[in-house]
């Protein structure tokens, strides 16, 4: 019986849109886009974070127990030799000096800080080393370092040395 009877009846006659129901593919798109940035934002920090590398100059003068002497340009050595001559008078009084790069620094900046602390004091015992018990040999030591070169571990190594050392820690400079 119930075959031969239609077991359903339409109410209303079915109407069609002009338009689609369904999002823009514009605004799926842009959410897409904002997630995913988002996201990629996160696990860059994290894995940053993870590295423990130090990218700003005002977290490494809070990890560091030395105050920053002056910041130096990278784009812009011609000028170092003005920067370091003002800040030379605690460097100049000192009878040698070891300059310890903290981090990967290239050694052509290195050498062109040292010459010119050799051209300013007039010293010929400005030694770089990474080792710290050849620096404490020295009268006084100084610091360089370059944001994202350096690990937070790092600079808390280096304060506990200091800490245990009776030296003469000046500063450090920020290269940038």
């Amino acid at each position: 019986k119930s075959r031969k009877e239609r077991p359903w009846q339409l109410i209303t006659k079915p109407t069609l849109l002009d338009e689609a129901v369904s999002p823009s593919r514009k605004k799926i798109l842009f959410y897409e886009v904002i997630k995913f940035l988002i996201i990629g934002i996160f696990a860059g920090y994290l894995l940053d974070k993870k590295d423990g590398l130090v990218y700003s100059k005002r977290k490494i003068e809070q990890l560091l127990d030395c105050k920053l002497i002056q910041e130096l340009s990278i784009d812009s050595q011609e000028n170092w030799t003005d920067i370091l001559g003002l800040s030379s008078e605690k460097i100049c009084n000192m009878k040698s000096l070891a300059i310890i790069p903290l981090g990967n620094i290239d050694n052509i900046y290195l050498d062109e800080f040292s010459r010119i602390l050799k051209n300013i004091s007039i010293k010929d015992e400005i030694t770089v080393t990474k080792n710290l018990i050849e620096s404490v040999k020295k009268k006084a030591q100084l610091i360089i370092v370059s944001p994202g070169s350096v690990k937070r571990e790092q600079i808390i190594e280096l304060n506990k040395f200091f800490s245990l050392t009776n030296s003469n820690l000046i500063g450090f400079f920020f290269l940038k």
